[in-house]
């Protein structure tokens, strides 16, 4: 049992080394932004189907502005969170306005990573 309860161990300590490198190398080298949310939109990602009705799932978009080496951005940014039911008026109300951080790699531009809590 010892030998199970140390591989474990060793199993989740290389995983957090793994994320805090990942971590480091995008805070070292990718360019960053503070964006505001000025729209928010549900997309529909799948529908879930049991023999009690169905539902669909949605993630969150949102269109972000901010300036990058000097020039203006809009872009619409999916929010990485697991797929749920669409946000409603009040959620999506909250989220206008709000302002997040935004990271990109300087050869991939387009490929913007939003940092919202």
């Amino acid at each position: 049992m010892g030998g199970y309860l140390a591989l474990i161990v060793i199993f989740v300590v290389t995983v957090l080394f793994f994320q805090h490198r990942r971590q480091q190398e995008i805070e070292n080298t990718w360019q960053r932004a503070t964006a505001t949310i000025e729209d928010v939109r549900p997309v529909a990602v799948s529908e879930v189907n049991s023999q009690f009705g169905g539902a669909m799932l949605y993630q969150v978009e949102v269109l972000a502005h901010y300036n990058a080496n000097g020039f203006e951005q809009k872009r619409w940014v999916r929010i990485e969170r697991m797929p749920g039911p669409s946000p409603d008026e009040n959620q999506i109300a909250r989220w206008k306005g709000k302002q997040f951080v935004v990271r990109w790699k300087a050869s991939q531009p387009d490929r913007v990573v939003p940092e919202l809590n």
